[in-house]
């Protein structure tokens, strides 16, 4: 009995569901529950809020600017949530605190 070791690739990483990523990875856009206790805020996922980070998702994603888009992957990064692959900066939206997301927003409505 007992349960088997865990495959070695399985370094928690899996945590990050890709339903907002900075490279276009499709996806179905559902919130995963995903990992650990990273998030420091309590916020509800209701619908009004998940319907701002989509907006948000739209804007990062159709970013065009090199230096605004570098000013993003800055906010985010500071958060520590986010995986680096050699091609992508992955992150979720959903796991970032919302003083993040605020700053976020505030970046686009100024740019």
């Amino acid at each position: 009995g007992g349960a088997g070791p865990a495959a070695p690739e399985d370094n928690g990483t899996s945590s990050f569901g890709g339903s907002a990523a900075a490279s276009n990875h499709g996806g179905s856009g559902s919130a995963g529950g995903g990992g650990g206790g990273t998030g420091s805020s309590n916020v509800s996922l209701t619908g009004d809020y998940m319907l701002e980070l989509k907006d948000l998702q739209h804007k990062i994603m159709t970013l065009q600017d090199n230096t605004e888009l570098q000013r993003v992957v800055e906010m985010i990064a500071a958060t520590g949530c986010y995986e680096i692959t050699s091609a992508t900066f992955d992150f979720d939206l959903c796991a970032l605190d919302v003083m993040t997301v605020r700053r976020l927003q505030d970046f686009f409505a100024t740019s």
